[in-house]
């Protein structure tokens, strides 16, 4: 008589939330955020992800890792800015980079404000975390826009704010996939330990 151990190709609920909670609190995946969003500045100049680094460092960091994260994310943006990329030293240019801050850090602060880790929810989880990209960006781009109320800045066109929402969204998926990929490695490896 043949048995056969078959072990689940999915996670359970409670398999992923203790995957999720050993990936926020191990040190990868916030030195992965931080150097992807960082090494990202060498492509991007003022169109980094920043909607995006900000969900994504909310939705799967516990919340001073995620502002770390965020910020850092956005300082190494502003070093590249002013160094690589030649941003004008302008008290405009400084003024748009604190916009900046102010926005990816509202951002990564709300979409925080949620259960880390809820019990028997995983598509509750994806779900909310594209909630947060739409609500998150649409947020961002008021504070952009009251800012340039201020500064003087032309509007954005809608045309600029699409391409600038579908590059949040590719980044998103990505990010989203390799935080989903690590959480079932690491659950897969809890789940044989505890056979």
């Amino acid at each position: 008589m043949n048995s056969v151990i078959s072990t689940p190709r999915f996670p359970s609920a409670i398999a992923w939330n203790q995957g999720c909670r050993a990936i926020a609190y191990g040190q990868f995946w916030l030195v992965f955020l931080v150097f992807i969003g960082s090494i990202s500045n060498l492509v991007y100049t003022c169109t980094l992800p920043f909607v995006c680094l900000g969900v994504v460092s909310g939705m799967t960091l516990p919340r001073k890792r995620a502002i770390a994260a965020s910020f850092l994310i956005w300082f190494a943006n502003q070093a590249c800015g002013y160094t690589i990329h030649s941003y004008p030293r302008t008290f405009e240019s400084y003024s748009w980079g604190i916009v900046l801050l102010v926005g990816t850090l509202l951002v990564t602060f709300l979409a925080n404000q949620k259960p880390l880790f809820t019990d028997g929810a995983i598509a509750a989880h994806y779900s909310r975390l594209g909630g947060w990209l739409i609500g998150g960006f649409i947020l961002f781009q008021i504070v952009i826009f009251l800012a340039g109320l201020a500064l003087s800045a032309s509007p954005t066109t809608p045309n600029i704010l699409w391409q600038i929402f579908i590059g949040n969204l590719i980044w998103t998926i990505g990010l989203t996939l390799g935080h989903g990929f690590l959480v079932w490695d690491r659950t897969s490896k809890l789940q044989s330990e505890l056979n």
